[in-house]
């Protein structure tokens, strides 16, 4: 039996797609220290971890201060990073009676890659973002380290980036790849068939398919307004949702006369400033995998944990991409005929109720999705994952 440091950000779309790995790692016998924050616990000891309170806040997007939509990346990577000389010194003082064997960690969260240095482990980088630095520069939403030398914490960024160095005789990563933090073997969460251009992944990725998420909540939840009913899910994530709030204004125009009901997942957003339809169901937090098996379109940011879960039930949908990496998602769905994209910034209720009827009505969306899945399960999944993990570790004679 191996021993597993596991690390994620405080993110759904970045803790969610781990656990079926963990899940299956400790079905086969490894021990798993996963640290998070608190939020998390649950699901992370539902996965059979041991969970280990991190020492982190959550950075949440932020906008002003020089900070705009363009850069809000490197904001909170930078955010992040200069959070990381406590959370480092934490977690070795929670461990020095352990023997860490290898760490899986969080591809945005540079503290595992850092950590396994320190510790002289090899490591699993888990992809929940997976598209490359080249294809995220082709998008508005992301830039380079030239447009935040400006940033009102770069001195600190800086000042940490030495003691690091000092300290613990590590290199640290650049600025501009404090995203993109490989280890031995790299998981990302994708099939070949999905993937516009395999040839940029190196030898070390495994592509294993979408994940199937087993967080759940137990939440009051009107399932009967559902049954016999055609049922439209919104979803724009939990990180980027509240950056655009007139969108929901949009959604509330477009469907709220229709003969439909409408779930619309409202994760810390506050709705008390509209007037919600009779139609709409909105929560805090939605049951998705449930509300999905009702669900006969939905509109998605195109995040990875989503779009897995409306790809594994089959659910035709719209993309509103925001922020990160959903742009990149959206145009992977959409050059596969699977999804229509909308502009955040030409949004209009007609485009939005047209747009929901034409996925209900056109059988080649749902028929594409179905190809994707099958390109999905065909990869493997948790337990490819696992295989490849046990794999490397057994050839290192760990």
């Amino acid at each position: 039996m191996s021993t597993v440091l596991a690390i994620s950000g405080a993110a759904y779309g970045h803790v969610t797609p781990t656990l079926g790995i963990i899940e299956e790692l400790v079905s086969r016998g490894e021990r798993v220290l996963y640290f998070c924050t608190e939020e998390f616990k649950a699901p992370i000891e539902k996965a059979g971890a041991e969970f280990r309170k991190m020492k982190q806040q959550e950075i949440q997007p932020r906008m002003g201060n020089g900070i705009t939509k363009d850069n809000i990346l490197f904001d909170i990577a930078i955010r992040t990073f200069i959070s990381y000389d406590e959370v480092i010194q934490d977690i070795l003082t929670q461990i020095k009676d352990d023997k860490i064997d290898y760490i899986l960690f969080d591809s945005m969260f540079a503290v595992g890659r850092m950590l396994a240095d320190i510790l002289k482990v090899p490591s699993v980088s888990s992809f929940a973002v997976f598209a490359t630095e080249e294809e995220m520069k082709e998008d508005d939403n992301f830039v380079g380290m030239e447009y935040m030398e400006e940033h009102p914490d770069m001195q600190k960024y800086k000042e940490v980036v030495e003691k690091f160095k000092k300290e613990y005789k590590i290199e640290v990563p650049e600025l501009t790849k404090l995203l993109y933090n490989h280890g031995d073997l790299n998981l990302a969460y994708t099939s070949e068939y999905f993937l516009p251009d395999k040839s940029l992944y190196d030898e070390s990725f495994k592509f294993i398919g979408g994940p199937q998420s087993i967080i759940k909540k137990e939440v009051d939840f009107p399932f009967e307004k559902l049954k016999d009913k055609v049922v439209v899910y919104i979803s724009l994530g939990t990180a980027f949702n509240g950056m655009y709030k007139g969108i929901y204004q949009v959604f509330f125009d477009a469907l709220g006369k229709e003969d439909i009901v409408v779930v619309l997942s409202a994760y810390h957003i506050g709705v008390s400033e509209f007037d919600i339809p009779d139609n709409f169901i909105v929560k805090e937090f939605v049951p998705q995998w449930e509300v999905l098996q009702y669900a006969s379109a939905a509109i998605t940011h195109g995040g990875l944990s989503t779009t897995s879960d409306l790809v594994y039930y089959n659910v035709p949908f719209l993309t509103l991409p925001i922020g990160g990496d959903q742009p990149y998602m959206a145009k992977c769905f959409e050059r596969l005929g699977a999804t229509i994209i909308l502009d955040k910034s030409n949004l209009t209720a007609e485009l939005v109720r047209e747009s929901v009827m034409k996925v209900i009505n056109e059988p080649q969306y749902a028929e594409n999705i179905q190809k994707i899945k099958e390109s999905f399960k065909q990869a493997g999944g948790r337990k490819a994952a696992a295989d490849a993990i046990l794999d490397m570790i057994h050839n290192m004679n760990i």
